[in-house]
């Protein structure tokens, strides 16, 4: 935490910021995980900003997140998505890409 001070005022500082990241990121492994999807729109956009805010303290952040690493180990086992990258689809997927690019800048 870092209190400052300026023209008067004080203003008490701390980086929750992190948190709302750590707590973002956690819950999208899990969806990704439970249902092959990466949500990017949060459905759970004012939980995580209230914890930017300062909602949850430190040790509640802490505990919440070995729980749900936990939880994610375990989902990882189970999940059905595949735990290695498809390198030649990814490989082709490059090529097209670049082949489309260059044929829509006429340099092909």
């Amino acid at each position: 935490t870092l209190v400052t001070r300026r023209n008067g005022h004080i203003g008490i500082h701390g980086n929750s910021k992190h948190a709302s990241h750590l707590v973002r990121l956690l819950k999208m492994g899990e969806e990704i995980l439970k249902e092959g999807k990466v949500i990017v729109h949060r459905p759970d956009a004012e939980e995580l900003k209230a914890i930017r805010n300062g909602a949850w303290t430190y040790e509640q952040l802490v505990n919440w997140a070995e729980a749900k690493d936990t939880e994610l180990s375990e989902l990882y086992e189970t999940s059905t998505l595949p735990h290695t990258p498809d390198i030649k689809k990814i490989n082709e997927l490059y090529i097209e890409t670049i082949i489309n690019y260059w044929k829509e800048k006429k340099l092909l």
